[in-house]
């Protein structure tokens, strides 16, 4: 389906730190509209190809519809994200995540991670979960995801409590029961996770104080107090 940039008509535009992202009406439809800055353009390829991976081998994403040299047009999924729903208290969300980033891991035989698995880029429609922004995905350690996603739950506010460590290790253990692997230690990816996101936006000094002492005492005993 190829459609004309000229003739939709903006309804709204979310916030990104990357790129531009839009709904948009085109005829009686409503879609996405990725456009990505000229620094991260090299993100739409691998974006681009996921998706149509994804599509191949069932896993849940929004089907891409069209694109060009700077932009993806993208299904529009109603619904929403998993964060937003996190912060009402729907808490099964990270089940359902847990079960998502497992299937995505095993279609891609461990080889590849979703990247930025954050609460954010993951939708809820009609009881299911579809994983979005997907351009940082790149080979590389499976694990790395599971630390993105256990920092994305321990940064939730109120942040680093005993019931937010709770929940990571929930998460946890859903992902290697639905992955039917042996739970292994992922200290070393939720400190390379609090790391990387200290670099950007809010909490960096409280990310940078968790990650020193996850490194000191692990995951297994750590405690807020």
């Amino acid at each position: 389906m190829r459609i004309d940039p000229d003739s939709w008509e903006v309804l709204e535009t979310y916030d990104s730190r990357k790129n531009t992202v839009q709904k948009v009406k085109y005829g009686d439809e409503l879609f996405i509209v990725k456009r990505f800055n000229p620094d991260l353009v090299s993100g739409l390829a691998v974006e681009r190809e996921i998706l149509r991976n994804c599509e191949e081998m069932g896993i849940a994403v929004p089907e891409l519809i069209d694109s060009t040299d700077d932009l993806l047009i993208l299904e529009y999924i109603p619904g929403d994200d998993c964060k937003t729903l996190f912060e009402r208290g729907d808490v099964d969300v990270l089940r359902s995540i847990a079960g998502w980033l497992a299937d995505f891991h095993g279609a891609f035989d461990d080889s590849r991670r979703r990247g930025d698995c954050i609460l954010a880029n993951f939708i809820m429609h009609d009881s299911r979960i579809y994983g979005i922004d997907l351009e940082e995905s790149s080979q590389g350690n499976y694990l790395r995801d599971v630390g993105d996603m256990c920092t994305s739950i321990l940064r939730m506010k109120p942040a680093f409590t005993d019931q937010r460590f709770s929940q990571m290790r929930s998460f946890v253990a859903w992902y290697f029961d639905f992955a039917s692997k042996e739970p292994v230690d992922i200290a070393d990816s939720v400190v390379e996770a609090m790391d990387h996101y200290s670099r950007y936006g809010g909490q960096r000094e409280e990310l940078k104080r968790w990650s020193e002492k996850i490194k000191e005492v692990g995951l297994e005993d750590i405690s807020p107090r």
